[in-house]
């Protein structure tokens, strides 16, 4: 049998797959099959993250406490592929979005505590390739979710909504196979062998500059995601979809809706997965805030063109550097995170509640204003909140920095 660290690679990559794979599917039931537009999208996603973010801050306060890890693995999951797949059976947006978010806010329960198992060896190496090899499992599950899930809807929504369900039961059946020890969630404050003291202050100066660039890469793609299937939706409805930026589109687009709106969501997923591979074998980025920075701001300027183009291949292009972006603030901020091994748990829900928080700021209020001031409305002012967001960030490293030389100062 694999080893346990294998085991949750496998539960990593089948668990995401379920879980990104409806999420891609979810603005398409909402455009199709609810009649709704960017704002019923936009806050359907929103309430998905609000939800994932309240229950992964609360949860840092109980989770630890639970004599088998596992315990949270078993109630989390079902409780997604339970609500989150029967939620199509209702056509009430208001049930649909309750029942949708409920269930995605069960996952909030699960990836902590399987964060927390991942960064608790103390040797930095070790921990380091192993957290580079569940972002490399996961993020592959993100790849195929889009895929797969894109693929079935286009036959039939429910064919979408089962794989969901047996995907997730699938991980939870390796999951628990997996012994969960109390050992492997406690949150002591007892030192430790896990390295210098000046290695942890590095890692906590950085952190919550972190946290921060970590929620505004998931704001870009929860509003990629959420709010720009409607932007789609109209160019292939109108026939000015086009396969690159300088020719109109002639109503001939070989792709549907469905798929093309799959193809968007599967690069971002697959761009991030290439920034985890190579975040996660080079170093070079530790301690570099230009270089999340940098990427911030160029997918920001993605957005911009996102609002301009009618070119399927542009498109295309943007959605890789978002994926990119977001790869890069989340490794970042995913390390800085679990560096101290003594207080992973807690910022390991911290960071879970940041994606969450990105989601709900990205899906309903910017999915809010695309349907007060247009589709394009929030990726013409991305730029903007780039330029916020970032002085924010540099404010948070200069804090992070303060802090630090204080005698305690751990989040």
């Amino acid at each position: 049998m694999l080893e346990p660290h294998h085991r949750h690679n496998v539960a990593a990559f089948l668990l995401d797959t379920a879980a990104v794979g409806g999420l891609t599917v979810v603005p398409l039931f909402v455009v199709t099959e609810l009649g709704g537009g960017a704002t019923m999208s936009g806050v359907i996603a929103g309430l998905q993250g609000a939800l994932y973010t309240t229950v992964s801050l609360v949860s840092a306060r109980f989770v630890s406490r639970a004599p088998k890890g596992v315990a949270w693995v078993a109630a989390g999951v079902p409780g997604f592929a339970l609500l989150f797949c029967l939620a199509p059976l209702t056509r009430n947006p208001y049930a649909y979005g309750a029942a949708s978010a409920t269930g995605f806010g069960c996952l909030a329960l699960v990836w902590p505590a399987l964060w927390t198992w991942v960064g608790s060896d103390r040797d930095p190496k070790t921990r380091a390739r192993r957290i580079g090899q569940y972002n490399l499992s996961w993020s592959a599950g993100v790849a195929a979710g889009p895929l797969l899930a894109g693929w079935l809807y286009g036959f039939d929504y429910r064919l979408a909504f089962l794989c969901v369900f047996v995907l997730a039961a699938c991980a939870l059946c390796i999951e628990l196979t997996v012994r969960h020890d109390r050992t492997g969630l406690a949150v002591t404050d007892c030192p430790g062998p896990q390295g210098p003291e000046d290695y942890d202050r590095v890692n906590d100066s950085f952190l919550y500059s972190a946290w921060l660039a970590n929620a505004f890469g998931w704001v870009m793609v929860g509003v990629s995601r959420s709010v720009y299937v409607k932007r789609v939706e109209e160019l292939v409805e109108s026939g000015r979809l086009a396969l690159f930026f300088e020719q109109p589109g002639d109503g001939d687009f070989p792709l549907s809706l469905t798929g093309a709106f799959t193809w968007l969501v599967f690069l971002t997923c697959f761009s991030r997965a290439v920034v985890f591979l190579l975040m996660g074998r080079h170093l070079f980025w530790r301690g570099r805030f230009s270089i999340v920075a940098m990427l911030q701001f160029v997918a920001a300027g993605a957005s911009w063109v996102l609002a301009h183009t009618a070119g399927f291949a542009v498109m295309m292009g943007c959605f890789l550097l978002i994926g990119c972006a977001n790869g890069a603030c989340f490794v970042a901020s995913i390390e800085y995170s679990l560096a101290n091994v003594n207080r992973r748990h807690r910022r390991a829900a911290i960071n879970e509640a940041t994606v969450g928080g990105g989601i709900f700021i990205g899906g309903t209020i910017l999915g809010l204003l695309a349907g007060q001031f247009g589709v394009t409305w929030p990726f013409r002012w991305m730029p903007a909140l780039a330029f916020a967001a970032l002085a924010a960030e540099l404010a948070l490293l200069a804090y992070g920095r303060r802090t630090t030389q204080r005698p305690s100062h751990q989040p």
